[in-house]
């Protein structure tokens, strides 16, 4: 049976690349560019997008070195590949070359915000709504590899949600872990991708490696690696290494601990005021609740606010650049580790 995204049309064993087109004004289209390996045996369907945000960039190098390597198109490969991939390769093509930060220039909106879209809304809400019913519809599993933005850093994180399904429940965690990341994040967050997914039923599975504008070449790795772990846990078989895993070698997965519990934390400053941003915990960062985070000032020293840990939690990221708006992020916790004790 052929596996279509868009005019990526791959007969079983076989890999395609194409375009999926979007109309996201009148008279106008967005063209997401996607790949799909179809495998020469019936097996689940595994779903992936990158490049949600425009400058969070180790999500589309580790797919292009992933899913375009002469070694996942290998005919041996593909033969013995048990079901099908279908990926984005930048699914907010818009903000990928304008290096936007967290928004979609096409209409100021965060992609990841509002799913599951609309076929006559923004262009946004567009390619939301062309991504829920094209690519996650009909999927066992959905990736969405994400990574700082340009001005954030983190300590590398799933995210899942949890149903209450005690099965399911218990396979969306092996399948959060066989990505390899320091943390599984549970928590649902509606309007965004993995939310969606769950509803469509797949399990959604945010993987977040990297930040801060940059491409480094272990994030990427850990990366590729994770989509692997992913395919090896649903069954469908030994994946090959990418370019990216061999060039940076021997990569230690972390642990997965798992947090039942966040807190995001933002600026509340008048919104007329260029916010400084002066945090005084890291990344990693283990704070107890009440512990002082740091502080925004006005451009003259004058503190505007003074955040402290609403959870005893971990700092999973943290926006790194100075310049600070009334309503913008300014970290996030994750609390509540499993057996109540921090790694």
């Amino acid at each position: 049976m052929n596996v279509q995204l868009g005019t990526a049309i791959a007969t079983p064993g076989s890999r395609a690349t194409g375009w999926l087109a979007v109309e996201t004004a009148p008279g106008e289209q967005t063209q997401i560019p996607v790949v799909v390996i179809n495998g020469g045996q019936p097996g689940p369907r595994l779903a992936i997008t990158a490049g949600i945000h425009g400058g969070e960039y180790t999500g589309p190098a580790a797919l292009r070195s992933l899913l375009l390597s002469a070694e996942a198109g290998d005919p041996v490969t593909l033969a013995n590949l048990k079901g099908s991939i279908i990926a984005t390769l930048a699914t907010s093509p818009a903000a990928f070359k304008a290096r936007s930060i967290y928004v979609n220039p096409q209409d100021g909106k965060n992609l990841n915000r509002v799913y599951p879209g609309s076929a006559t809304g923004s262009a946004s809400e567009r390619i939301a709504h062309a991504i829920a019913t094209q690519l996650m519809t009909g999927a066992d599993v959905y990736l969405d590899l994400h990574a700082g933005d340009i001005n954030e850093a983190l300590s590398p994180f799933v995210g899942i949600e949890q149903t209450g399904d005690a099965a399911r429940d218990a396979r969306a965690v092996a399948l959060g872990r066989a990505v390899g990341a320091e943390w599984l994040l549970i928590g649902a967050s509606p309007g965004t991708t993995t939310s969606t997914a769950e509803q469509l039923g797949a399990i959604g599975i945010l993987c977040e490696f990297g930040g801060q504008g940059h491409v480094e070449p272990e994030f990427v790795a850990r990366h590729a690696a994770g989509v692997r772990g992913v395919i090896a846990e649903m069954g469908m078989g030994d994946f090959p290494q990418s370019p990216i895993e061999r060039a940076v070698g021997s990569l230690k997965p972390g642990a997965s601990t798992r947090l039942n519990s966040e807190a995001w934390l933002r600026a509340e400053i008048p919104a007329d005021v260029a916010g400084y941003w002066h945090p005084a915990v890291g990344v990693g960062s283990v704070v107890k609740k009440g512990e002082r985070l740091g502080e925004v000032q006005g451009v003259f020293g004058d503190v505007l606010q003074t955040p402290t840990a609403p959870i005893d939690g971990v700092v999973i990221f943290l926006v790194t650049t100075l310049a600070m708006n009334n309503g913008d992020p300014l970290l996030a916790l994750g609390g509540d580790p499993e057996g109540g004790v921090w790694p």
